[in-house]
């Protein structure tokens, strides 16, 4: 939604995070994004209280970055 509504001047890595996370997230769902939330948080019980935002950074946005997203 927000690469929509920056349209052709989408704001630089520099500037904000949003890049990076919808280059990270290309291809994922609402549901796929859930489902892997829901995946890591079973099997890491003694993490619940990790904030669901830095999950799905470092278990989501960073992998789909390296594989070249």
């Amino acid at each position: 939604m927000q690469l929509a509504y920056e349209g052709a001047t989408p704001a630089s890595d520099a500037q904000s995070i949003l890049p990076r996370m919808a280059r990270g997230l290309k291809g994922q769902t609402l549901d796929s994004v859930r489902e892997g939330l829901n995946k890591w948080y079973a099997a890491n019980p003694g993490r619940l209280d990790r904030p669901v935002i830095e999950t799905i950074w470092y278990e989501m946005v960073v992998p789909g970055l390296k594989n070249g997203n």
